[in-house]
């Protein structure tokens, strides 16, 4: 008998996911301060990484404090 799996590591929750430097280098194309956008919204991240909050509820929190416009955060990101 054969299984076929998907497995996602949603999170870092398998395997230790490496800074990238995506969110300081956003945070200087939007003219933001860098480590700004932790200090706002770090609470938010945490949430979010434990499941406490769904990822469109992060995404409202972080468009209701940063300034980016509905749509453009999965983009900005990646």
């Amino acid at each position: 008998m054969s299984v076929t799996c998907v497995v996602l590591n949603i999170g870092g929750v398998l395997e230790v996911t490496l800074e990238t430097g995506w969110l300081q280098r956003w945070e200087r194309d939007v003219g933001l301060a860098v480590g700004s956008t932790e200090d706002r919204l770090g609470d938010v991240f945490e949430l979010g990484s434990v499941g406490a909050m769904s990822e469109p509820e992060v995404q409202a929190a972080v468009r209701a404090v940063l300034p980016v416009a509905e749509g453009t955060w999965s983009a900005s990101v990646r």
